[in-house]
Order: structure tokens, then sequence, then C-alpha cells
């Protein structure tokens, strides 16, 4: 609330991150209010047997919320590759083994920076895609502006409730998820997953196959272990990072006739 008072005084635009955000941050950010937050906040508000609805704060981190409705048998766990916040799991639409974040996200409170007014959005008004959504849409849109701004404050998910009792096992699920993350993804400085899957192919598949994997353009390079992964070193500028990710851009679409399209955000 704090924060949102000094934005909307100084009029400057807010922009929430948590730890593992799919963000990167230029150098030149000026009047903008970076907030970091951390909270873990939700509660049942109704169930039956076939569902529960839960009132969930936009930063509860994704992976501890999972943790939690294991207890109960409720199984989440295909999202828990997905390293962030509800927040961000909108946004992004948070997608693993045929889940979709928009699967489970029935309404959502929704704070516009244009109006300082709070709104319900129900699931349509999201217009979820693959790994895409309105909020995010704007964003690409409008990064130096402070109109048409959106941060989703609380939302309500409708989980699927099992009728068995499957608490060890979806706990072994959850673990072997998270291990098959950590040997798949490098946990170096990166903005996570850089470029969206252009439909059939993996991008990973294609910066190998143009010999890009481990290419560094000074402090910047493509992961060996996972070649979508653009990491950085202390003393990388986003110029390394931009030239790095145009060349990347520029052969495949060369070679195979396909354009990457980036999945994180650039301020």
């Amino acid at each position: 609330m704090n924060a949102r008072n000094f934005a909307k005084k100084n009029d400057l635009w807010i922009i929430f991150f948590w730890i593992w955000s799919n963000i990167l941050f230029s150098q030149n950010i000026e009047n903008k209010l970076v907030c970091r937050i951390k909270n873990n906040f939700f509660e049942k508000i109704s169930e039956n047997e076939e569902f529960w609805l839960f009132k969930v704060w936009s930063w509860t981190i994704l992976w501890n919320l999972i943790n939690i409705l294991i207890k109960d048998n409720f199984d989440l766990t295909n999202l828990a590759w997905f390293p962030s916040t509800i927040w961000w799991a909108i946004v992004w639409n948070a997608w693993l083994c045929w889940s979709e974040m928009k699967d489970f996200l029935v309404s959502a409170k929704i704070l516009n920076l244009k109006t300082w007014k709070y709104e319900e959005w129900k699931n349509e008004d999201f217009e979820f895609e693959y790994r895409n959504s309105k909020i995010k849409k704007i964003i690409n849109q409008n990064k130096n502006k402070s109109e048409n701004n959106f941060i989703i404050s609380s939302c309500i998910l409708k989980i699927p409730k099992t009728r068995l009792n499957k608490e060890d096992w979806l706990k072994l699920k959850l673990t072997r998820n998270l291990q098959e993350r950590a040997d798949k993804q490098p946990k170096w400085r990166s903005a996570w997953s850089f470029f969206k899957n252009p439909y059939p192919h993996f991008a990973w598949k294609l910066i190998e196959q143009i010999w890009l994997k481990w290419f560094k353009i000074w402090w910047a390079y493509f992961s060996w272990k996972h070649a979508n992964f653009l990491m950085t070193k202390e003393w990388v500028t986003i110029k390394d990072i931009l030239k790095l990710r145009n060349l990347a851009k520029r052969k495949v679409k060369d070679e195979f006739w396909v354009d990457l399209e980036e999945e994180i955000v650039i301020y």
C-alpha cells in the first residue's frame, strides 16, 4: 500500500518482482519504482467433493503453495518447474506437462495503475495463450509508459480434489520434478527461460543446432546445461546480452526459417 501511494504521488511506474521473475533489467529504468516482495498467504474459501476454492495472495511462492496443498492430496506438482510466485505464474501462464495456470484460475483482484482502482478479472479476461496473457502483452507494449499497467493483488484458484490418499506419492513426485529441474537447468545468474518454444520446435534445441550453446559475447553466454538460458557474469552489460539475443534470433531465422520470441520481459 505504501509503495502504491508513493508511486501514485510521484507519477512512477511500479515494477514488482521476486527473486525468480523472468525479468531482465536494462541500465535505464528511470521513473520506475522497483519493489521486491516476499509473502505467503492463502486461505480456503469453499469446498465440495470435486474441488476446493482458495484465495491466494499473488506473491505467494508457487512451490510453497504446492507443498502445503500436498497434505490435503491436491496435485499441482506439474507446476513446480515454475520457480516463482503466483503473480508470475498467472502473467506467464505457467505451463508444464499439459497443465497450465489458466486451468486453475477462477478470478483475480487487479490494481489498475491508470485509474488507481481495483478491478475484478475473470479467467477469460486474461486472454491466456501459450506462456502469455493480456497483462504480459501490455507490459511488453508499454515499457516506457505508466498507463494500462496492472498489478495482480490476489486470486481465486479452483483446485480439483482427489479422493485417493496419496500424500507420500505426491511428495515423491514433487521431489522428482524439482530434482529433474535442478539437473536440467543452471543455477547461475539468468533471466530464466529466455525464448518461447516455437511450436513444434524447442528453443534450446535450435540454439544448439546453430552451435551457440556456450557461445559468449564478452560476459553473456548460453548455458552448456540448457541452451535456452542466457547466462551472465558480474561485468556483463545489457548491450552484450542484446547482441547475443539478436545473434541467436538471426541465425535461427536464417537456418530454420523460425522466428524466436522472447519469453522474458526486458525493461
